[in-house]
C-alpha cells in the first residue's frame, strides 16, 4: 500500500474519529500503554481496563461508541465479554485483537457481529484501515439516527400544525387547503 494511501487514510482517522469514545480492554500492560498512545492519535477519550471482567462492568456503565478488545485475557476472554455486551446492546460496535488465528474464534466473532478482527502481532497499516471502515460506520449510523430523530420532530411538528389548521377551520366553517402548506 502506497505511503500516500496510508496517510490519508490516517487523517480520514483522524477526523472521522473526532469525539468518539473508546474502551479498550487488554490485560497485558505494555501493550495496553503502546496501542491507547497509538488510539491517541484519532480517538479524544479513551478508557481502559486490564481484563475482560472489568471490561464488561465498564461497557455495561457507561455507553461507548467502539470497544476494541484483545481476545486472550483473564476472568473472561473478549468474545465471551463481547457476547455479554451485545446482550444488553446488541448494535455495539466492537473490535477484536488476537494473536489466535483459529477458525471457530473468526466464526463466533462473525455470529456475535464483531465488526473488526485484528491479528497480533498488530500493523499499523492495516490497524488504520480497519479502524476507518468501522469509525465510518459509527459515523454513519449517529448521522443516520440524527435524522431520523430529525424528521420524526418535523413530522410531529408539520402533524400538530395540520391538526390546528383543520380544527380551526372545522370551527370557523372556512375550509382552506392553502393553510396546510
Amino acid at each position: 500500500m502506497s505511503s500516500n494511501h496510508s496517510n490519508e487514510r490516517y487523517r480520514l482517522l483522524q477526523d472521522a474519529a473526532k469525539g468518539m469514545r473508546v474502551l479498550y480492554v487488554e490485560d497485558d500492560p505494555l501493550i495496553r500503554r503502546e496501542y491507547i498512545a497509538f488510539l491517541s492519535h484519532f480517538f479524544e477519550e479513551i478508557e481502559s481496563e486490564s481484563n475482560g471482567e472489568e471490561g464488561l462492568n465498564a461497557a455495561l456503565n457507561k455507553r461507548y461508541d467502539l470497544i476494541i478488545t484483545d481476545y486472550q485475557m483473564p476472568l473472561l476472554n473478549g468474545l465471551e465479554m463481547i457476547e455479554k455486551i451485545k446482550e444488553r446492546y446488541p448494535a455495539q460496535s466492537t473490535l477484536l485483537v488476537s494473536a489466535h488465528k483459529e477458525s471457530d474464534i473468526l466464526h463466533r466473532s462473525v455470529e456475535l457481529g464483531v465488526d473488526g478482527y485484528l491479528f497480533k502481532p498488530i500493523e499499523r497499516v492495516q490497524t488504520i484501515d480497519v479502524l476507518y471502515k468501522i469509525v465510518s460506520k459509527i459515523s454513519m449510523e449517529k448521522e443516520n439516527l440524527h435524522y431520523k430523530e430529525h424528521l420524526e420532530e418535523l413530522v410531529a411538528e408539520k402533524s400538530r400544525e395540520a391538526l390546528l389548521t383543520y380544527t380551526t377551520d372545522r370551527i370557523s366553517g372556512l375550509f382552506s387547503f392553502a393553510m396546510l402548506e
